[in-house]
């Protein structure tokens, strides 16, 4: 297994729900996003990001709400830490890229440190094995 594979499988397991989606080993479905970092959007690539290092992929259902804060500020306490290990974070949810330009710049949560993807139509989500 890779060290790309790893991270991936981990990320997705630190999910409830991923855990249930994805098994050890399965190679990560290549997608394409709007995302924001620090309030500003851009065109995310799975593909692209793995070419630069190991991805952790997270989902969460909607940005402003308990737990999906709480994990939005723990990536992003991290960030550093990722980085070090060659890591890059990209957080995807069901929400508008206008939510999440807001989301992702608040220093509560994002901090500017996190990307955060819309996936608003959930069609990210189901290609990794979400109803």
């Amino acid at each position: 297994m890779t060290l790309r594979t790893l991270l991936c499988t981990l990320a997705l397991m630190a999910s409830t729900a991923a855990f249930a989606a994805a098994e050890a080993g399965d190679p990560a479905p290549a997608f394409s996003a709007t995302a924001s970092l620090a309030g500003q959007p851009f065109a995310y690539s799975l593909k692209g990001s793995l070419a630069k290092g190991p991805v952790v992929v997270y989902f969460y259902p909607s940005a402003y709400t308990e737990g999906c804060n709480i994990e939005a500020h723990e990536f992003s306490s991290k960030a550093e830490q990722f980085a070090a290990a060659g890591a890059s974070v990209i957080g995807v949810s069901l929400d508008s890229i206008e939510r999440l330009n807001e989301f992702s710049a608040d220093p509560d949560y994002c901090a500017g440190k996190l990307a955060v993807a819309s996936d608003a139509d959930g069609r990210i989500a189901r290609s990794f094995g979400y109803a």
